[in-house]
């Protein structure tokens, strides 16, 4: 299997993992996260497919999932939502975290390997967006922990900071 039929299949698959951790979700702010999640997935996945049909420069559209976390955290904190969460949610997002972070590492190694300057740039962005995703997952296992401070602290305002 090459780099490209492995990397489409990460997506797939991790679309499918998004879809069904929003199904399972016991807020509807949170299954709007992984369904936003599952959509950056397929964008990825049609990235890839471009690439691996020989298109050099395929257009990968700016991510605003951060912003549209950053206000749905925003709305709890005005409307002070209780957290209570069921089951082993948190468990599912612990496995995402890793999805994300292997994914990263896939596209930022592929980078390396790239034929051209472009198509490192196109991974290294691939790859920037994959932490984002993490960086997001993080910000909801640290909210699970303890949701009162961690909005009162407002701390998923510095969520992406560096994205």
């Amino acid at each position: 299997m090459n780099i490209y039929d492995f990397a489409i299949q990460k997506e797939l698959e991790g679309e499918a993992f998004y879809r069904s951790i929003a199904d399972k979700s016991s807020h509807a702010w949170l299954k709007q996260i992984f369904l936003l999640l599952a959509e950056e997935e397929v964008k990825h996945r049609i990235f890839l497919e471009r690439l691996q049909e020989g298109d050099s420069n395929p257009e990968l559209s700016e991510s605003n999932t951060l912003d549209s976390v950053k206000k749905l955290f925003s709305s709890l904190e005005k409307s002070l939502i209780p957290a209570i969460f069921i089951g082993d949610e948190s468990a599912l997002y612990s496995t995402a975290l890793i999805l994300e972070d292997e994914s990263s590492k896939l596209y930022a190694q592929k980078a390396l390997e790239a034929s051209s300057p472009a198509q490192a740039t196109l991974f290294q962005r691939l790859a920037a967006e994959e932490r984002m995703h993490a960086t997001l997952i993080q910000g909801i296992l640290q909210f699970l922990e303890n949701p009162k401070i961690w909005l009162e602290n407002a701390e998923w305002s510095h969520l992406g900071s560096e994205y």
